[in-house]
């Protein structure tokens, strides 16, 4: 029953053993956002 409140817990509070894979995924996303930016505004700069 204890460990059942404690899982309960974990997941409201985001799960607290996937907070690194989250921490990463985050991470990996902003890269992706930023190579994205960079394509685009190398296109932007050789059209104009």
């Amino acid at each position: 029953m204890d460990f059942r409140v404690k899982t309960i817990e974990n997941i409201r509070n985001g799960n607290e053993m996937n907070t690194s894979k989250y921490k990463i995924n985050k991470t990996s996303s902003n890269v992706y956002k930023i190579i994205i930016f960079v394509l685009l505004f190398s296109i932007f700069l050789a059209r104009g």
